[in-house]
């Protein structure tokens, strides 16, 4: 946890103020920093201090704020511009004891918010902050006037670090498991009375989208026209996966691009081996023995019951990753676009999923293939697959975001170097 100066000066950084801070200073922000006005917005060091003090008394989970009575989180609005802002009063349901609300951050949610960004400047420097203060900048010229008329500063801090929050609590002790479910049962409701999508957000990268360039680079200046032909087929998936934000949608886009050579490549590399096998001085259509191997393997490497050539998934997707995509090519491609992403399928397990098997042995080419096939193959199965009876190899929408973008720099490689290998030379 951060220091309660340290998260002064994070404030600081965010509203890019000039002005040095202590413990015991007022932070006068001057709204000519985002607008034409030149009055100034005071937050008093011992409002500050006192939700800084009171935000310690509570439990924290990535950006849930719990206590045996309240919880609180920020809510993100899914909808299309228009629609992409709720404040519910509080509503009581005096039969439960419980009170449900929507709307801006608590002043000890805004502190708690402000010690997650100073800990993660910590590990990552000013880039973070950079991002987030540019973010919050853009958003305060359109919110000027609502800050002007607004009589308590503190409520601003809400506005400042763009936090819109879902609040329960209860006149009675209560889990922290059934908080969640009341506050799970409130947001269907309201969804299902508002017709707006919300959510909770899981983590501070995907609040603030932090980071999320990572994806969307430029490798280099555009100077010169193509010089291959590629698959329109497969490129509007791969169109779909950079124009959206959410990582589901972008994962499932890149594995389509893979996927479409899954039956093609499968028939040939099985035809190839049957050949092989057929053709090998060991062989004999004679021996009722070799045939009968032969009928075996060929079972087990596609459907018995499909004549179309097509044959198992985690086969066909292994094979499209050696036909297509050589190893040293895709560590390179990774590494331009997320540098510490090696390290971390080499050393870190899919989180959403129960296999052990998905970290990726790089030194082992061979071996690699089975490794990248088993990684994506598992987080594609936890994608789309929701039976109650396989819980722990399940996504969760929202609570996975973050594991999920973790995993876009392997399936983008992959994707860009099976169109770019799969392509003809004008």
């Amino acid at each position: 946890m951060a220091s309660y100066l340290e998260i002064k000066q994070v404030l600081k950084e965010i509203l890019s103020l000039d002005t040095d801070v202590d413990e015991t200073r007022d932070i006068v922000v001057p709204l000519g920093l985002y607008s034409s006005q030149e009055s100034t917005i005071t937050l008093s060091n011992s409002d500050l201090k006192s939700a800084f003090d009171n935000m310690k008394n509570y439990n924290r989970d990535n950006l849930e704020l719990s206590s045996q009575n309240y919880r609180e989180v920020a809510l993100q609005f899914l909808g299309p511009p228009s629609r992409n802002f709720l404040s519910l009063e509080p509503m009581v349901d005096s039969s439960n004891g419980l009170t449900y609300s929507i709307g801006p951050a608590s002043s000890e949610y805004c502190l708690f918010l402000l010690d997650v960004i100073a800990e993660r400047f910590k590990v990552e420097g000013r880039r973070s902050i950079g991002d987030l203060r540019g973010r919050i900048r853009i958003h305060l010229r359109h919110r000027i006037k609502k800050e002007l008329d607004n009589g308590n500063p503190m409520e601003l801090l809400s506005d400042f670090l763009r936090a819109t929050t879902v609040k329960i609590s209860s006149t009675k002790t209560i889990s922290i498991r059934k908080l969640r479910d009341f506050a799970s049962s409130f947001e269907f409701h309201v969804i299902y009375k508002s017709s707006i999508a919300i959510s909770e957000y899981t983590d501070l990268q995907e609040m603030y989208s932090l980071g999320n360039s990572v994806f969307r680079y430029s490798r280099e200046e555009i100077s010169s026209p193509p010089l291959r032909i590629y698959n329109r087929e497969v490129l509007d998936y791969y169109t779909m996966a950079m124009e959206t934000r959410d990582p589901f949608t972008m994962y499932i886009s890149f594995y389509h691009v893979v996927e479409h050579y899954f039956d093609a490549v499968f028939r040939k590399k099985l035809t190839e081996n049957i050949r092989e096998k057929i053709t090998h001085p060991d062989f004999s259509y004679k021996s009722e023995e070799k045939l009968y191997d032969l009928a075996k393997y060929i079972k087990k490497h596609m459907n018995s019951d499909d004549d179309s050539g097509k044959g198992n998934e985690f086969e066909s997707l292994k094979y499209v990753l050696m036909e297509y995509v050589p190893i040293e090519d895709l560590k390179n491609q990774i590494n331009s676009i997320n540098p510490n992403a090696m390290a971390y399928y080499q050393n870190i397990l899919v989180p959403f999923t129960s296999s052990t098997k998905t970290k990726i042995a790089w030194a082992d080419s061979q071996g690699a293939y089975t490794n990248i096939a088993t990684r994506i193959y598992e987080t594609r199965n936890a994608l789309v697959h929701s039976k109650s009876e396989q819980a722990a190899n399940q996504y969760r929408p929202y609570k996975n975001n973050g594991d999920l973008t973790l995993e876009i720099a392997l399936i983008k490689a992959v994707a860009e170097l099976v169109i770019i290998n799969s392509s003809e030379i004008m």
